[in-house]
């Protein structure tokens, strides 16, 4: 499997660097590239935990669910479920409490049915829930409160009418979305094809609307129409780059938020990465790299996110070692050091290499003793201070 993966991967990395292709690959008919950001689906019933984490990696994914699973307990989801962008979708919900369940527990948002919005609206905040309405419904009948505004709505693709009847759809369905100021997400249809997505990119573009995203088929369907390697090719199809050498800047962060360092990204390191879980970037010099493989310093891949052209990425990163930086250095950026990192580096650095009879190593060695005395010292001193001089004095 392992094998066929790799060819099938090479096999698109030949065609990413063809010239003049006139006609596009297959994935690239269903995800409408360079116009709206694409969503991953999660089938609990049909997909791994494997795909789940990939999806997670690119930020917001919707989570199907069955009859079976009304409550958190129910299920055996990872716990970066309940600490991500996800979204419920098609869960078997008997009351307002088992979505606010959901909520409570860190899902993002929650998909209803127009019935089930209607059943628990009074108890539940408009600003979490966005409204499934099927397949091209009948907007006008829909109505929405400027006091209980809705995160947004999601409405299925469909082949069953004519291209006339799907541009007035889609036009009214743009025109909802800006007059309302809320999100417009579009679910995959197995039928879908090249003409229809293309309509509805083309609509988007000539619009100029923000706030619509495509949400794809389950993992398990879009595996089987591309591949292995299908989340890292759906995310990229969205992606756009003018560089010559097709390459992607690429702000690489810590947990915190901090700029580690400044990289290049290919279509082939960021599926890779999505997939490894794990920072890959491209070296203009050295080609594919994978941080830490021969330092140590190593990172464990949080999530990828892309600037607002689409056309940059930053990486969300748990640097491990001595950091980012080759010098070494926690930052490429950090000439001076500063700031609370800073200080929890000199705190690890402090105890790592305490001097035998020192005061930090007796302090280190006697935990619930003397360092414990301490810490109840200085944190006396700081709870009794009154002006700024004293907060000072008491570190």
């Amino acid at each position: 499997m392992a094998e066929d993966a790799e060819k099938e991967f090479q096999s698109y990395l030949a065609y990413k660097k063809e010239e003049n292709v006139e006609k596009p690959p297959a994935f690239r008919k269903h995800f409408c590239p360079n116009t709206f950001p694409v969503v991953g689906t999660y089938d609990i019933t049909l997909d791994s935990h494997e795909d789940l984490l990939q999806m997670l990696r690119a930020g917001c994914v919707v989570v199907q669910g069955n009859k079976s699973c009304t409550l958190p307990k129910d299920t055996d989801l990872p716990k970066e479920v309940f600490n991500g962008r996800c979204r419920l979708s098609q869960w078997s919900f008997t009351c307002a409490k088992d979505v606010i369940t959901w909520l409570d527990a860190g899902i993002e948002k929650i998909i209803l049915t127009p019935e089930q919005w209607e059943s628990y609206s009074a108890d539940l905040p408009a600003e979490r829930i966005i409204l499934d309405l099927g397949c091209m419904p009948d907007l006008n009948t829909l109505s929405i409160s400027s006091e209980n505004l809705l995160a947004g709505v999601v409405v299925d693709q469909s082949n069953n009418v004519n291209d006339a009847e799907q541009r007035v759809f889609w036009q009214k369905a743009l025109e909802f979305m800006t007059y309302h100021k809320i999100q417009l997400s579009v679910q995959m249809s197995l039928l879908s094809n090249e003409e229809s997505n293309q309509e509805l990119e083309e609509l988007v573009r000539t619009s100029d609307k923000d706030g619509v995203e495509l949400w794809s088929l389950s993992a398990f369907e879009m595996k089987k129409r591309y591949g292995p390697w299908w989340f890292g090719k759906m995310f990229c199809a969205s992606l756009y780059t003018d560089r010559s050498d097709k390459l992607y800047a690429t702000c690489v962060m810590d947990y915190a938020g901090r700029l580690l360092g400044m990289v290049y990204s290919s279509w082939e390191s960021i599926a890779r990465s999505f997939v490894e879980g794990i920072g890959i970037y491209q070296s203009r010099n050295r080609g594919l790299w994978r941080k830490g493989e021969s330092s140590g310093n190593t990172q464990k891949l949080v999530r990828i996110e892309v600037d607002c052209d689409r056309d940059a990425l930053a990486f969300y990163v748990h640097q491990t070692g001595e950091g980012f930086c080759h010098r070494p250095a926690v930052t490429c950026f950090d000439h001076l050091p500063r700031g609370i990192k800073h200080l929890e580096q000199t705190c690890f650095d402090r105890v790592k290499n305490a001097p035998a009879g020192s005061y930090t190593k007796k302090l280190i060695d006697d935990p619930s003793g003397l360092l414990r005395a301490k810490i109840v010292e200085e944190a006396g001193e700081l709870a009794d201070a009154e002006t700024p001089e004293e907060v000072f004095l008491s570190f």
